[in-house]
């Protein structure tokens, strides 16, 4: 018996039997041995199971081969492998040099890394038929083209836009023209996500194309509805997981609908106005609270614009105290990846970093209770955050006080009834103490290191009620004067952090006055003073 010299050969054998004694032979009929060929059913399916900035997981369905190769090229053209040649040492790890062999085995599946984000790459896979029992491996290999074989995938592009803040915006709530969602859970208004819903045209979000998203009554929606079911009231927006990917968040907090019941989960509702290719999805919140906290009256919008990509955060009244208990906020406004990295990077996080401002990065997005995900002070009434994408080019910081002292006091105006509107916020974040001011009689006086000051004039005599509403963490001291600080009139801190400050049906004589407002603790902190 003699074997073939190397595998793929016809060989032919045929049995002779010898006699010893003799010598006589017998001598069998030729027989053929045919030798291997590919196989006849082709890799199909090829499909990018995981895409994240700088690596591709691809996965396909097997023929009926013993083994596959899988090829990427940064362009849709492959040469096909040539049988019975070897097709080379598989890597992994991208070279950025034409068509490379990532993957040799029986598995269907590969993981290629050292991508470029935002690029898009080809995929090629060919069922083999490898015959390993002399060396060299002989391969027989499928070479014509299968159902999504090959097939490309893109990888994340970074998420990178230019941010425009805007002040004294029309909100045009869509609660009388909007449609209403399905929800997962049909018996709460707390910590709900919807049903996978259509946006009504193709929108790019990381590269991708995405057609449908879920919302969040914790106030985001998600653009990887297939993998979302978690809706997370802890908004810590620099982490991920599989089951929370592709948030879009302009106000991510523990929030509930008003009253925290599922018969007011209608308040939350989204639209899709325009036509192509001009259209532009609305989602929107109205009159949110925080969980176990009736007094806030939240309303915001997220709106997805088609062809252009853009996303809008807008602000309609955000009314986030009144004074009436001590509402503190950890809230969370920016997007985030696919990815389904534990932890975030630049690129795969793009959140704000300071209240009112359109100061975005991914910073302290990893950190909980830290700037990203710890914001205090809710947006202003009446203003946008329009993101366009491009190359982020910074912010500006929110505007410095100018009330710090005495001869700069705001004016106030005289009302003649009882606000509910408290869209009018003043701070006293950057204040610094006045000197030579009249020391606070009351009980407790506090620490005034961050005075702040307004005034108003009485053409005659009135009977006036001041109230100042304290923002969470805030306990606010009220001092009014009849001059710039030396002649005080009145001084109350009777309550706590986030209560109000009270001056009940005071007369005051025609003249100019002066209010002083500060935190009796030591440090700056935000309140909402109105006369």
């Amino acid at each position: 018996y003699t074997s073939a010299p190397y595998s793929g050969v016809d060989s032919f054998y045929r049995l002779v039997a010898t006699c010893t004694n003799s010598n006589e032979t017998s001598t069998s009929a030729v027989i053929r041995l045919t030798s291997p060929s590919a196989p006849g059913v082709q890799t199909t399916n090829v499909v990018a199971t995981g895409i994240n900035a700088t690596s591709i997981t691809i996965s396909a369905t097997a023929g009926n081969g013993n083994n596959r190769v899988i090829y990427v090229s940064d362009n849709n053209f492959f040469i096909d492998p040539t049988t019975p040649n070897s097709p080379g040492v598989a890597s992994t790890i991208w070279q950025n040099n034409g068509q490379q062999l990532v993957y040799d085995g029986n598995a269907a599946n590969v993981t290629v890394t050292n991508l470029t984000p935002g690029a898009t790459y080809y995929f090629r896979a060919y069922e083999v038929q490898k015959c390993t029992a002399i060396l060299p491996n002989t391969y027989y290999y499928n070479t014509v083209l299968g159902t999504g074989n090959p097939a490309s995938a893109s990888t994340l592009s970074p998420l990178n836009y230019q941010v425009a803040r805007t002040t004294g915006i029309n909100f045009n709530s869509i609660q009388n023209t909007g449609n209403n969602f399905s929800w997962t859970t049909t018996n709460s208004g707390d910590d709900n996500l919807s049903t996978t819903t259509s946006i009504g045209f193709n929108f790019m979000y990381q590269g991708q194309t995405v057609t449908s998203f879920k919302a969040s009554t914790n106030g985001f929606i998600s653009l990887a509805p297939a993998t979302t079911t978690d809706n997370a009231w802890t908004n810590n927006i620099g982490t991920n997981a599989t089951n929370r990917q592709a948030i879009v968040a302009p106000f991510w907090d523990d929030l509930v609908v008003p009253g925290g019941v599922f018969a007011n989960i209608n308040y939350i509702k989204y639209q899709v106005t325009g036509s192509a290719p001009n259209r532009v999805l609305t989602v929107e919140w109205a009159g949110m609270e925080l969980f176990n906290n009736p007094g806030p009256d939240l309303n915001f919008q997220v709106k997805l614009y088609e062809t252009t990509n853009r996303i809008e955060f807008v602000y309609g009244n955000m009314t986030g105290f009144d004074g009436s208990r001590n509402t503190l906020y950890t809230y969370s406004v920016g997007m985030n990846s696919f990815s389904t990295a534990a932890g975030l990077g630049a690129g795969e996080v793009f959140a704000l970093q300071a209240f009112n401002t359109n100061l975005f990065s991914s910073a302290n997005a990893n950190t909980i209770n830290s700037a990203a995900n710890s914001l205090r002070q809710v947006p202003f009434c009446f203003t946008r955050l329009l993101f366009t994408p491009g190359t982020y080019g910074g912010g500006t910081s929110l505007p410095a006080i100018t009330n710090d002292e005495p001869n700069n006091a705001l004016p106030l105006s005289i009302l003649n009834f009882i606000p509910t509107d408290f869209c009018e916020l003043y701070t006293t974040n950057g204040a610094t103490a006045s000197a030579n001011i009249a020391t606070c009689n009351a009980a407790t006086a506090g620490t005034p290191d961050d005075d702040v000051w307004f005034r108003f004039s009485l053409a005659q005599a009135k009977n006036l009620n001041i109230t100042l509403r304290s923002s969470g963490a805030f306990d606010g001291v009220l001092q009014v004067f009849s001059d710039a600080g030396t002649t005080p009139i009145i001084c109350v801190n009777a309550t706590l952090d986030g209560l109000s400050e009270n001056i009940t049906n005071q007369q005051f004589p025609a003249g100019n006055y002066y209010i002083r407002v500060y935190h009796a603790g030591v440090g700056s902190f935000n309140t909402n003073g109105t006369g």
